[in-house]
């Protein structure tokens, strides 16, 4: 059944059958309170974001690719879907690292100096 779904995905937004199927991320890992977070969490947290900006760049370049590949006849409105969606992965990898940073700032501020 996912054969038929990515084909009629694809069907519907025009592009050619060998266009690569990107998966959409699923949810953003959790950053803690750095206000009362351990430092264990921080690193974990760390290490999430870090993992997850990765598959949001991923994602972006797959749609990007299939962007560069779609057929000349390939509708306007079509690729510009992709590029929202490529765009709002950008946007939400640079929100979770500016929370991350933010949050890595406030545990940071509570540490002995």
């Amino acid at each position: 059944s996912r054969v038929l779904a990515a084909a009629a995905l694809t069907a519907v937004i025009g592009l050619p059958a060998a266009a690569r199927e990107c998966d959409a991320p699923g949810p953003a890992p959790v950053v803690p309170d750095g206000t009362t977070a351990t430092a264990d969490q921080m690193k974990t947290a760390r290490d999430g974001v870090q993992k997850y900006v990765n598959v949001l760049q991923d994602y972006q370049d797959c749609l990007e690719a299939n962007i560069k590949s779609a057929p000349k006849g390939t509708k306007g409105e079509d690729l510009q879907r992709l590029r929202d969606k490529g765009n709002a992965a950008i946007d939400q990898a640079q929100a979770l690292g500016k929370d991350y940073a933010a949050q890595l700032a406030a545990f940071k501020a509570r540490q002995p100096k």
